[in-house]
């Protein structure tokens, strides 16, 4: 009677990627936080330039009664804050009621 050899990675996914690295928790950049609509400008590919008040009123209740399904994105741009990839890493900010 032949054995099968078994399929697959064999050598597990470590031997592939690399040893696990210990989660720490998020680094301070990435902290859920609340910020103020001025401070936030559209990014120039936002294909959104206008909505109306019908429009917003129900993404809010859509907000209100499902929650956020992703997290807002955003990074610091200007004077003060600096590209991603660079010395400051790109936040991520949860989005709350307060945005």
């Amino acid at each position: 009677m032949v054995t099968k050899k078994p399929k697959g990675l064999g050598l597990g996914l470590e031997a592939l990627l690399g040893p696990r690295v210990a989660d720490n928790g998020p680094a301070d950049a990435s902290r859920p936080t609340t910020l103020k609509l001025s401070q936030l400008q559209p990014g120039k590919y936002q294909p959104r330039t206008r909505m109306d008040e019908g429009s917003l009123y129900e993404l809010a209740e859509s907000i209100k009664s499902q929650g956020i399904m992703q997290p807002i994105l955003v990074r610091p741009l200007g004077e003060q804050g600096r590209q991603a990839g660079q010395a400051k890493p790109p936040g991520l900010f949860a989005a709350t009621g307060a945005l």
